[in-house]
């Protein structure tokens, strides 16, 4: 009985022992399955893994070994001693599957790897707003120059983009990126991007968008004269040739002015000095536009059509200028690019607010002739070119230094616009000015604005005057290899005859004539509604419609005049059509000879009848000399333009012109006793649109 008990009660205690045991195990593995679930997740937020279909099985896998490592540090039990060698067993070959499956599908993404997606990324977007510079050069080009090349200057500004990109794309960039020597690339794997790394496009279209920023600054200095085939010529020799190499030079490691010290952040000198010095080139060889210098040499004013359209191009380039020096550190994934970035941006702004507001005060109050007016395309230059002398060192310079620099760039800008003018150099855009001063300037103050060891502290090595050298020497390599190149194919041009548009066409109007696209078209303006009602239309819309214009188009033919059929009575006037026409309905009305002549009245009943000989000699034809060159036949035939007034930026309207021959000292039409010349005639702004030299009018009372 005894024995009985002691047997059950030691069962019962072997029960009890195996239960605390058997929960001790479950509480433990319910832990380590926990635990190696936490350091699965922290694992895979520290090293960023990429999940696979694999890997609950490895967290299995793990919580499986740690049960049974436990298991047999609690308990030597022959039943539990058999179910961990089958759990051991069984997760040693899911171990092994798991973990060569893992390796052949498993890719680790780093943070190295994020901070290059994030720099492409920075780089593509940065590059988009550069590229928008296109669209801000299209409109302030368009809104500076005449209504009748509005057409022309567009078309140029895509045609920078497109040549811009075939030549970059075949050999700019192997010349600017690649390999090869300190003075050019020669890497022909880059050539048409053939083995260029997926990687680097972004690289390429980023330095694309530079390289077409280049491009277009000379399409401001050549405006509205420049034929379309020369444009093209000078576009592809820019973004393949020029601009390349000067690139290699001063942005690639082993380029020679990066390795003698050369400092040109943005391109001040890269870019716009470059670009500055190819329009200045191109304006010299093509000449000024008819009509911007009068005979004596002094400046006509030739405004623009649109000011609007102007100013809108003007914060376009404000605001794609952020990008262009925000973006030249290329990455963003640092906090030391971060810094940069953002400096760069600052002074950036910093630099075009004090140049635009010293710009605007300097032609309000100067003492020349021009002075006296708060001038918005003066402000909007200077801006700009405040902007452009800070991309040389806008990633290190404090603000308050740009701002001082940014004042200094607007006497610089004014300083060369009127040398421009006082040379006689046409420049409609001021791309000289602008591009080139600014960037000269920045080139050369960056020594003074980054140095930290004072001006002349030789002994540190890294004072001013020891950077100013490589700095000078940068600034005069430059402009002489892109003024030699420049020079090379704007007198090639100039030799072969494709350099510039004749003269008929430059008055014309390129737009029409070239493009047979113009910007403003007359018969535009004339909508349905107002078909039966001119009233509300302008004045120069409410002529007959084009066709009916067309067959009632006065016309004046030139024909032989007999020396023996002169009239007695006889009215020479020499002058602009308009004025020649104002005068001749007066005669019509009251005929008086001047002079010494006797005065004779005459009535217009007495010679409504009269005969009118048109005698029309243009410019480059040769004066008569004798009177028998009166009996010579010369058939030509004169389209008089319909006088259309009343629109307010006169791109319609006709413009008066005056015979240079018959101008004097005083800018008055020269007085001759036996013509009878009309003294009093001023001379008109716009004096090359139509160049009626002479005009010779006659009449005589019919027998």
């Amino acid at each position: 009985m005894s024995t009985d008990f002691i047997e059950f009660t030691t069962e019962a205690e072997f029960f009890t022992t195996m239960a605390e045991n058997l929960t001790e195990i479950v509480g433990t593995s319910i832990e380590t399955i926990t635990e190696t679930f936490t350091e699965t997740i922290e694992n895979i937020t520290e090293k960023s893994l990429l999940m696979t279909t694999f890997t609950p099985v490895a967290a299995v896998e793990s919580a499986i070994e740690n049960i049974t490592e436990t298991t047999m540090m609690m308990t030597t039990l022959t039943p539990v001693a058999a179910v961990k060698s089958a759990f051991v067993t069984t997760t040693e070959n899911t171990m092994t599957d798991a973990m060569t499956n893992e390796t052949t599908t498993e890719h680790q993404l780093t943070i190295e790897d994020l901070r290059k997606s994030m720099d492409a990324f920075f780089l593509v977007i940065m590059s988009f707003i550069i590229f928008f510079l296109q669209g801000g050069f299209a409109f302030l080009e368009a809104g500076s120059v005449r209504s009748k090349n509005t057409t022309n200057i567009l078309m140029k500004n895509l045609m920078d983009i497109l040549l811009a990109c075939l030549a970059f794309w075949v050999v700019g960039y192997m010349f600017f990126q690649s390999e090869g020597n300190t003075f050019i690339g020669t890497d022909v794997g880059y050539i048409l991007t053939l083995k260029l790394e997926a990687t680097m496009y972004a690289h390429w279209f980023w330095s694309l968008t530079f390289c077409a920023t280049a491009v277009t600054i000379v399409s401001g200095a050549v405006a509205e004269r420049c034929d379309l085939m020369a444009y093209f010529a000078y576009s592809i020799a820019i973004s393949g040739l020029i601009y390349p190499v000067v690139a290699h030079w001063a942005w690639t490691p082993n380029g020679w002015l990066m390795v003698n010290g050369y400092i040109d952040f943005a391109g001040s000198g890269v870019v716009h000095h470059l670009g500055g010095v190819c329009g200045f080139v191109g304006a010299v060889f093509l000449g000024p536009r008819i009509g911007r210098f009068d005979v004596k040499g002094k400046p006509v004013n030739m405004p623009g059509h649109s000011v609007p359209l102007a100013a809108l191009g003007a914060f376009i380039l404000l605001f794609g200028f952020f990008a262009f020096n925000g973006s030249t550190q290329a990455a963003i994934g640092t906090p030391e690019d971060m810094v940069i970035v953002q400096r760069a941006v600052t002074n950036t702004m910093i630099g075009g607010c004090s140049s635009g507001l010293t710009t605007l005060f300097v032609f309000r109050y100067s003492l020349m002739k021009s002075g006296g007016k708060w001038s918005l395309l003066s402000t909007i230059n200077g801006t700009l070119c405040g902007m452009i002398t800070t991309c040389a060192f806008c990633n290190l310079a404090p603000p308050h230094i740009t701002f001082i620099i940014g004042i200094f760039s607007a006497f610089v800008y004014v300083l060369i616009h009127h040398a421009m003018i006082w040379l006689k150099i046409d420049d409609p855009l001021d791309a000289v000015a602008v591009h080139s001063g600014g960037g000269m300037l920045g080139v050369l103050v960056t020594p003074l604005v980054i140095g930290e060891s004072g001006v002349f502290n030789a002994e540190t090595g890294v004072a001013a005057m020891n950077q100013i050298w490589p700095q000078l020497e940068g600034l005069l390599v430059i402009t002489a290899w892109a003024g030699t190149i420049s020079t090379i194919i704007f007198y090639v041009l100039k030799l072969t005859k494709v350099l510039r548009v004749s003269r008929e066409v430059e008055l014309q109007g390129l737009d029409m004539i070239k493009h047979g696209e113009a910007a403003y078209p007359a018969e535009a303006w004339r909508e349905i509604q107002y078909l039966g009602d001119d009233s509300s239309l302008p004045p120069h819309m409410t002529a007959e419609p084009s066709k009916k214009k067309l067959e009632k188009q006065e016309s004046y033919e030139m024909m032989t005049v007999d020396e023996n059929e002169v009239p007695s009575t006889t009215n020479k006037m020499v002058g602009t059509w308009s004025k020649v026409n104002q005068e001749l309905k007066k005669q019509m009305l009251h005929f008086e000879n001047y002079k010494d002549s006797e005065v004779v009245m005459l009535h217009f009943e007495d010679y409504k009848d009269s005969e009118v000989v048109l005698t029309v000699k243009p410019n480059g034809f040769r004066k008569l000399d004798s009177d028998s060159d009166t009996g010579s036949i010369v058939s030509s035939e004169l389209e008089k333009k319909k006088e259309m007034g009343g629109f307010t930026n006169g791109a319609f309207e006709d413009d008066d012109f005056v015979d240079y021959d018959q101008v004097d000292d005083h800018g008055s039409e020269k007085m001759s006793p036996s013509m009878g010349i009309f003294q009093n005639a001023r001379l008109q702004q716009h004096l090359n649109d139509l160049e009626l030299i002479s005009t010779d009018l006659q009449y005589s009372q019919p027998e």
